[in-house]
């Protein structure tokens, strides 16, 4: 990481500077305001201390907590950025010793707004201890998460890590930033009574490694999320990066297929065939059956009104025809988007069927051109997709709309396993 990607000591003093001149400018608009109200509703023979009092007093109290804010967070800036220059100058190379909350890997939750003005995160929240700093591209983020009391007992915690992406933009990078989540991981497990909870994730080699704070245009961040089922969670920002220790060869989106993987609870795939000479997997209809039932309903009724009210034949003419044609258009869309897809593996090729009743497609790769079956790390984790990647780099969608992260990487070791299954008996 580079210091020119990061907004250093003169840039936030500069912007101290003017985020005193704002400072400056509330508080004195505050007191002419102030000045020109007694003007304009005190009379010639009343008293206008009322409104020194309403009006003046709060709006500058107001204009000074303001101005406080602004320089507090200034200053908070300056301090940091000062403090990062230095420790580059000692560590040079070596970023992860940048960043004072990333020293010694012992990581306090994000959040608040006493950290933002420059005060120390208290450890109430919940620590990190990572075992090795940095988290490691191509290698493990691992340690133990000492929960805060509202994680603690009963029920299941998820835990996440996620990559995301967050650009600014506007014509200095200063506005709005858009956010994408460029790579995650996901596990879930039984809520501890104690207050550790050791976690340990393998990151590949094929993702961005952690950016500084405030870098210019684009950044990387690096979070492990602990959620509970009642909504409380906790994050930490970490420093995953490159080291002399990343392995090349763990890629995004590979599973581990030396052993089967267990089924989530919530999937509603079922294997229907599992052996030696490959696997038959079946998946639910994708989401949206009901609306389009509706539709075939809702649109011949709409269609037998309109028709009775324009068309001078029976009212039953022109909505009994209507009413066949959009029944037949609308079935045919759900027998062919809006049902299930079944998978099947044996020793020539992996076949996904997608339709009913005979009505769909079939697509058909065969098994000596496949080179790996994996999940979508990116996106979000409430759905999840398989692909098949070839070995001339074309990719085909193999599953798609699942329950979210975990069970995409359970049929994709499931799928792993079968291909390979055949693969040893031809």
């Amino acid at each position: 990481m580079a210091r020119a990607d990061v907004v250093g000591v003169p840039a936030w003093r500069a912007r101290r500077a003017f985020l005193a001149v704002v400072s400056f400018a509330l508080a004195f608009g505050a007191v002419l305001l102030a000045r020109g109200a007694m003007r304009g509703f005190g009379g010639p023979g009343g008293s206008d201390q009322w409104i020194l009092v309403v009006v003046g007093i709060p709006m500058f109290a107001i204009a000074a907590l303001v101005c406080a804010g602004l320089t507090l967070f200034a200053n908070a800036m300056v301090k940091r950025s000062a403090s990062m220059a230095a420790r580059e100058a000692q560590h040079p190379g070596k970023p992860w010793l940048w960043i004072e909350d990333w020293d010694g890997g012992r990581v306090r939750a994000s959040g608040g707004l006493w950290p933002a003005l420059g005060f120390p995160r208290s450890e109430d929240g919940g620590v990190f201890k990572m075992s090795a700093v940095p988290g490691v591209i191509g290698g493990k983020v691992a340690g133990i998460v000492e929960l805060p009391a509202k994680l603690r007992g009963g029920g299941e915690l998820r835990i996440a890590l996620r990559c995301v992406q967050q650009t600014k933009q506007g014509p200095r990078g200063e506005g709005v930033s858009a956010s994408w989540c460029e790579w995650q991981d996901e596990m879930t497990v039984p809520a501890p009574g104690a207050a550790f909870l050791p976690i340990s994730f393998t990151v590949p080699y094929d993702v961005r490694e952690s950016t500084l704070p405030w870098a210019a245009d684009t950044s990387y961040t690096w979070t492990l999320h602990v959620k509970a089922p009642s909504g409380a969670a906790v994050h930490f920002d970490i420093p995953v990066f490159k080291t002399e220790a990343s392995d090349p060869s763990i890629k995004a989106g590979v599973v581990d297929a030396s052993g089967p993987a267990a089924q989530p609870p919530k999937s509603r795939t079922r294997v229907l065939e599992s052996g030696a000479d490959g696997a038959v997997i079946a998946l639910p209809a994708i989401p949206g059956l009901v609306a389009g039932l509706i539709a075939a309903l809702g649109l011949p009724i709409a269609a037998w009104a309109a028709g009775r009210f324009v068309a001078p034949t029976p009212a039953w003419v022109p909505a009994a025809g209507l009413w066949l044609g959009v029944g037949l258009l609308v079935l045919a869309a759900l027998a062919v988007f809006l049902t299930g897809t079944r998978i099947e593996v044996d020793r020539r090729a992996l076949r996904v069927f997608h339709g009913m009743g005979g009505i769909g497609w079939t697509r058909t790769v065969p098994i000596g051109d496949i080179a790996a079956v994996k999940y979508d790390p990116a996106g979000t984790t409430e759905y999840g997709r398989v692909e098949a990647h070839l070995e001339d780099g074309k990719s085909y969608w193999v599953a798609a709309n699942l329950a979210g992260l975990e069970e995409s990487k359970w049929l994709a070791t499931e799928l792993t396993r079968a291909i390979e299954r055949c693969r040893t008996r031809r």
